[in-house]
């Protein structure tokens, strides 16, 4: 039917689109793993581990804090790439708070980690 050049441009094409496809999703980074709620001290303490194999080039993290488990999760923090916890100080006591965290490298963000929650107690008079 088609003379064998164009078949070969096709499969040349089918392969450059495929290979270049999986080169812009891979420059996106992974969202963090294992995130870990704590609270002390009147304050939540999160922390959690980079994704396997994208620890190098993550520029910083967001933190973000919602009310309800589907959100609306807003920004409360940043942190820098190498650094792998944070503590939410505003955190308000007898709420039940949800967070999430995702990783930023350049101008390309991951998905949000799985969300965890926690709740501050009421402070002791």
């Amino acid at each position: 039917m088609f003379p064998i050049h164009v078949k070969l441009a096709l499969g040349l094409l089918a392969l450059c689109l495929w290979s270049c496809s999986s080169v812009v999703a891979s420059n996106i980074p992974q969202p963090p793993t294992s995130l870990h709620l704590a609270v002390a001290e009147g304050a939540v303490h999160l922390s959690w581990s980079p994704a396997a194999g994208t620890s190098e080039g993550i520029s910083s993290y967001e933190i973000a804090r919602a009310e309800l488990f589907g959100g609306p999760f807003v920004v409360i923090g940043t942190v820098g790439g190498d650094t792998l916890q944070y503590i939410d100080a505003t955190a308000p006591p007898e709420t039940i708070l949800y967070y999430q965290v995702r990783a930023r490298a350049g101008g390309k963000v991951s998905d949000y980690s799985q969300p965890v929650s926690g709740e501050v107690p009421a402070s002791l008079p």
